[in-house]
């Protein structure tokens, strides 16, 4: 089996995949020459070296295809910049089109490893192994953090399949949750690679191998304080802030995330606030409750807020939930500990946990009828238990960071069955 990875995880698991799959040429294409730290045993290529081979070869109808594949570059473009694709960036796309396209047919490429489904350079390289019936796998951090990771033989989030899988009853081989998973994608060795990966990538910048384009220019200052408040400031895990009333409790994503971006009809989160808290204030219960919002963890932006509304920064646990009512969310993965509990739960983005008896997709002109629904006990969560159970046990894998079962590395690989 011929195996390509476009990007890793910023983990070993595209080489421990590798490793474990059946014998055949192995090879990764990288947009970043730090990216190169997570593997020891392949041929490695830098596209951006690479493209200048292809100018002359860009059609009209390649322009018209890449200017309409969905991806996080473009929505940022359109949704924040206010303006398509240029001429120069669409060239420089059109040029990793072709190059990713002539790779996977010369070295007759059977599997396509690539995290995450909606950097530029992944949106294209599945839209060629769709053309041209190549397998891919796609990875990302795991629901159920921080010991699980994602690896979807379609797309993940909104893009994955996994609610047909569940409706379709696809089995998957169950793993074993309890199995003792040592490392994660914070853990201190994670981050020593991360650091050797920045140090890299600022030098393969300086030589002409790291992209033009990127999803995120990546800051060793950004990653000192996150690595800071995850593993030196610690809050403990209770909840803070003492409520006199129920309340509807709103997690916000990250401002600028796919969630937004791609998953939903949002520009930002400012949309968001605004959305929600004039659908609850004109619904029938609003007197009844408070309406609290909680930024996301990483999320640094000052936004506007309602005056009667409340901010918290509480963890989400048993204490925070049992003062909580109903749950209104984009797609936060903080919606899984709400599945745990009987609390309703209304998405209003494209999202995985949109399933009949588990959670409610609600457009923003029908949310006010909805939250008085929900709030009066309107509302099944009959497939909860279930479907976090699938979730669990057959959808994710167990492992994360440094640390993969060989029996979940076989997981992975029986998807392609």
């Amino acid at each position: 089996m011929n195996i390509l990875s476009l990007d890793p995880m910023y983990s070993p698991l595209h080489q421990m995949i590798m490793d474990e799959a059946e014998d055949g040429g192995r090879f990764c294409i990288l947009s970043s020459f730090g990216l190169s730290v997570y593997f020891s045993s392949v041929h490695k290529f830098y596209f951006n070296k690479e493209l200048d081979a292809f100018k002359s070869k860009v059609s009209t109808d390649l322009i018209s295809l890449i200017s309409n594949i969905p991806n996080h570059y473009r929505n940022l473009r359109l949704k924040v910049d206010n303006r398509a694709l240029n001429e120069e960036e669409l060239n420089y796309f059109c040029c990793f089109y072709l190059y990713f396209e002539s790779f996977i047919l010369n070295e007759d490429i059977d599997l396509v490893l690539l995290h995450n489904d909606l950097r530029w350079q992944h949106s294209i390289a599945i839209e060629i192994c769709k053309k041209y019936n190549v397998n891919y796998l796609v990875t990302e951090q795991g629901l159920f953090r921080p010991y699980t990771t994602i690896v979807d033989d379609f797309g993940v989030n909104a893009f994955s399949q996994v609610k047909l899988d569940f409706e379709n009853k696809r089995k998957f081989i169950v793993s074993d949750i309890g199995c003792n998973i040592k490392s994660t994608h914070n853990s201190f060795f994670s981050y020593y690679k991360f650091t050797k990966y920045l140090l890299l990538s600022k030098l393969g910048k300086a030589i002409g191998y790291d992209s033009k384009y990127v999803h995120k220019r990546h800051t060793i200052s950004e990653y000192v304080i996150r690595f800071c408040k995850q593993n030196l400031f610690v809050s403990k895990n209770v909840s803070n802030d003492k409520f006199t009333r129920r309340i509807v409790f709103v997690p916000l994503q990250l401002e600028l995330d796919t969630q937004l971006l791609i998953h939903s009809d949002f520009n930002n989160n400012e949309e968001v606030i605004e959305n929600i808290s004039s659908s609850f204030f004109n619904c029938d219960k609003a007197n009844d409750y408070d309406l609290v919002f909680k930024l996301h963890p990483n999320d640094t932006q000052n936004y506007k807020f309602d005056p009667r509304v409340k901010i918290t920064k509480s963890i989400i646990d048993d204490s925070f939930l049992d003062n909580v009512d109903l749950v209104i969310s984009v797609n936060s993965t903080a919606v899984l500990n709400v599945l745990e509990t009987k609390i309703p739960v209304i998405t209003i983005g494209r999202s995985i946990y949109d399933v009949e008896g588990v959670a409610q997709y609600s457009s923003i002109d029908k949310l006010s009828s909805n939250i008085d629904s929900a709030l009066r006990n309107e509302f099944s969560i009959s497939n909860r238990k279930n479907y976090i159970e699938y979730l669990k046990k057959e959808y994710s894998i167990h492992g994360a960071g440094y640390d993969y079962p060989v029996n979940e590395i076989k997981k992975i690989l029986r998807k392609l069955s």
